[in-house]
């Protein structure tokens, strides 16, 4: 009996280990990172990422807020596809603006709390989110080109 919990003991810990450990240095994160951007405060980080898609399925693009001295923490506040890449643009230390063509959002947060692991919460950092998601897209799914300056 004893032996038998000794077992089951060794495979819980070694399970709890392959699934909290990170492969090559990753982070919780989906994706190919395509622009990490610090806030004016040095603080926070937004990054995001674009998945490839297929024949069947348009590429997915996420954002992401983390603290930038721990970037295992990140927090998802968007997520669109049938689109450009986002534009990430801080307006101010707590203020991020993502700027899309076109697209379909399938998740956005207007704000998130964040902090380091062995923190408390109430030493979260607050970062608000500002989307500017313009135009439709067409059936295509791909951003439509921006459109010519009229003429006086």
């Amino acid at each position: 009996m004893r032996t038998i919990l000794k077992y089951l003991c060794l495979v819980c810990v070694t399970s709890l280990l392959a699934a909290c450990g990170e492969s090559g240095g990753s982070t919780s994160m989906k994706g190919q990172v395509l622009e990490k951007v610090q806030s004016p405060d040095g603080l926070v980080a937004a990054t995001s990422t674009r998945e490839a898609g297929d024949e069947d399925t348009p590429a997915s693009y996420r954002v992401y807020i983390e603290k930038s001295r721990d970037p295992a923490q990140a927090v998802e506040v968007m997520e669109a596809d049938r689109s450009d890449a986002p534009r990430l643009r801080w307006l101010g230390p707590g203020d991020l603006q993502i700027a899309m063509e076109c697209g379909q959002i399938h998740h956005f947060a207007n704000f998130a709390d964040v902090w380091s692991a062995g923190e408390s919460k109430e030493k979260a950092d607050q970062v608000l989110m500002l989307l500017d998601n313009q135009d439709v897209c067409p059936v295509s799914g791909e951003a439509a080109p921006a459109a010519a300056p009229a003429n006086p």
